[in-house]
């Protein structure tokens, strides 16, 4: 689950493409949708799981807690969504598309000049980085 800071965030993750998410309210509990931005028309379009409801919303009205409850919930810090379907993150919020493992290997030189390996072991380096930042 990665959780939306900013609208922006939020357009660049779910643009021409549903993401399921949630938003986290009281209690523990969870207000389930699927949301979808459409960068050409620049509507959102939000499917409610509590009531099988859907909008269609500009990002104004995304901000205007008299039609839904996203703008309030992002800058609360409670919208989450499940884009990769999995939780591995980069440092900028976005899914990680890449991870970087230090491995260090122990390799024998023969006469010949070829490596055989003796041995391996890992690292401390486990880094997640997304396809913008992975550069």
């Amino acid at each position: 689950m990665i959780q939306i800071k900013t609208l922006k965030q939020l357009k660049e993750l779910c643009a021409d493409n549903p993401a399921d998410g949630f938003i986290q309210l009281n209690g523990g509990l969870k207000s389930s949708k699927i949301i979808t931005y459409h960068p050409k028309s620049r509507w959102f379009v939000i499917e409610n799981s509590i009531d099988g409801s859907t909008q269609t919303l500009t990002a104004r009205q995304i901000n205007d807690k008299q039609h839904t409850n996203i703008g309030q919930a992002i800058k609360k810090g409670a919208l989450y969504l499940d884009i990769a379907g999995h939780d591995y993150v980069c440092e900028c919020g976005a899914p990680a598309t890449h991870n970087i493992q230090t491995i260090y290997h122990n390799y024998e030189i023969t006469p010949e000049g070829e490596f055989i390996n003796e041995d391996q072991w890992e690292g401390n380096t486990n880094e997640f980085y997304c396809a913008d930042c992975g550069d």
